[in-house]
């Protein structure tokens, strides 16, 4: 292995410092949608640190697109106005124009001949064929959200037409019918649904993803890397299960982060014959062994939150560590599904941090030093995100994102970063892309499914494949797992960073 030392965002980020206006719209009852995706698409541009100015598109002053290295417009509310000021500027700048989504029709209504002169593209119609795969560098994504229209275009047989190149291509379930989703034309991308929609681990947003590096101008940086973490240690974890795993990562020299909880609760005694009870590492010196076994077998520390549980009561389960939500309120309905209400009443930046820094002092009091944050099943608020940066600039989990509507009410998104990233909260994201394996869930999820969404992300320059798994589950699962995303050409990697409120950790990232 080898230690690459770094200031401001990792070395694996792609810089290009281009300038980069974002577009988007921002009328009507939907108007939410705008703010919410240019937060995804900011992300995602931060991996090749670009200096980004976002607005609504009705606020487009004639001649913005040749201020600006690369422009977007997000097209997510259909029929919304766009000025003609933007429609003209596409057709006579030379710089980089990105149209993602809806609205199209607007420049073949007010400015057709001209458009396919120019670009031998033609819109044809919202098309509302179910295409429900993508194909992008010869590999099949998914696109969940089939009964969504797709933007459809005609390439012309103009000499114009000739220079039309093809990214990226969306079919039908049965592949008897197919259209064009993502086209490149001079200087001009065009994707034909918002990429923001729908989103899964294995799904067409890998293509834009990927594409980005063409529209920025940015070759790939690295080969790509799998990070692993094993999930949810706590003082009750298995001594014996946790070793396993350490003999095994070491025995095949593949370095790992382990998501380590501060301290344990039952408060309603769920567990414990109906008696609260409270568990602290010192209480369990087995465990304790065992987690500086597997630290000592190349496992790297990140804090996974302090109790991973909100007080005495179900959130939404059990009220236990590691079962329920910590910073958010989770109910369930009638059928059993979670409905997310709000962040816990107390919620506060203060409140955050607090939480955060006790569950730091109780890991670095047992002389453990955690080198990043897991935010407990990832969701909470904007202002707890910010308090979380403040102790951990790094985090290995996906970040939420929200947007409040003209009517108030709150809209979220969780993303997934394919590649390393610096979001609007000013955390650096190491990718979180595959989720975890769960042998006797209903319904199972097996290694061969967290291995193909592995393989999906090949796609993405710079991609990751990370992954994670539970300390209880028998390591036969590990192997699979391992095995099968190391055959996929993913470098096994663990990363190490600085608590900005402690200096006992050396700030650099390890690579192997």
């Amino acid at each position: 292995m080898f230690l690459l030392t770094f200031s401001g965002p990792p070395a694996c980020i792609a810089g290009t410092g281009s300038s980069v206006l974002v577009l988007y719209d921002n009328t009507g009852p939907e108007n939410w949608r705008g703010p919410l995706y240019i937060q995804l698409l900011s992300n995602l541009l931060s991996h090749f640190e670009a200096q980004v100015t976002s607005k609504p598109v009705e606020d487009y002053a004639s001649g913005d697109v040749n201020n600006y290295d690369v422009t977007f417009y997000l097209g997510a509310i259909f029929d919304n106005p766009i000025p003609d000021a933007f429609l003209t500027d596409i057709l006579g700048t030379g710089k980089t124009v990105a149209w993602l989504g809806y609205n199209l029709h607007k420049m073949t209504r007010d400015h057709g001949t001209d458009f396919t002169n120019r670009y031998g593209l033609t819109f044809d119609r919202e098309d509302t064929t179910h295409y429900t795969k993508v194909t992008h560098k010869n590999t099949l994504l998914t696109r969940v959200g089939a009964g969504t229209t797709l933007s459809k275009v005609i390439i012309s047989n103009s000499s114009a037409g000739a220079a039309v190149s093809t990214l990226a291509t969306a079919s039908n379930n049965a592949g008897t019918k197919t259209a064009p989703y993502i086209l490149r034309s001079q200087n001009l991308y065009f994707v034909a649904d918002n990429p923001f929609t729908y989103v899964t681990a294995t799904d067409r947003y890998l293509a834009f993803a990927d594409v980005l590096f063409d529209i920025l101008d940015v070759q790939q940086t690295q080969a790509p890397r799998t990070v692993l973490r094993i999930e949810d240690v706590s003082p009750v974890s298995d001594p014996v299960n946790m070793r396993a795993i350490a003999d095994y990562l070491a025995s095949k020299n593949f370095p790992f982060m382990i998501s380590v909880i501060p301290e344990y609760r039952d408060p309603l005694g769920v567990y414990n014959s109906g008696v609260p009870q409270a568990v602290k590492w010192r209480d369990r010196p087995e465990a304790l062994s065992a987690l500086r076994y597997m630290i000592s077998k190349g496992g790297r520390v990140i804090q996974h939150g302090y109790t991973h549980q909100y007080q005495a009561q179900n959130n939404p389960f059990t009220g236990i560590t590691g079962e329920d939500w910590e910073f958010y309120i989770v109910t369930l309905d009638g059928n059993g599904n979670k409905v997310y209400q709000g962040p816990a009443p107390e919620d506060s930046y203060a409140w955050a941090l607090d939480r955060v820094l006790t569950g730091q002092r109780i890991l670095h009091s047992l002389n453990i030093w955690p080198v990043a944050w897991l935010t407990p099943h990832y969701l909470a608020s904007p202002q707890d995100y910010a308090a979380f940066a403040r102790v951990y600039p790094h985090s290995l989990d996906r970040g939420v994102y929200f947007s409040t509507g003209s009517d108030g009410t709150v809209h979220t998104q969780e993303q997934i970063a394919p590649y390393v990233l610096k979001d609007v909260y000013g955390i650096i994201r190491i990718p979180e892309t595959c989720e975890h394996i769960n042998p006797t869930g209903a319904p199972k999820v097996l290694p061969a499914q967290t291995i193909a969404k592995a393989a999906a992300n090949t796609v993405v320059r710079d991609g990751w494949a990370g992954f994670y798994f539970h300390w209880y589950i028998d390591v036969s699962y590990l192997r699979q797992l391992v095995e099968g995303i190391t055959a996929l050409g993913y470098v096994p990697t663990a990363v190490g960073m600085k608590p900005r409120l402690n200096v006992a950790v050396p700030y650099n990232l390890l690579l192997p």
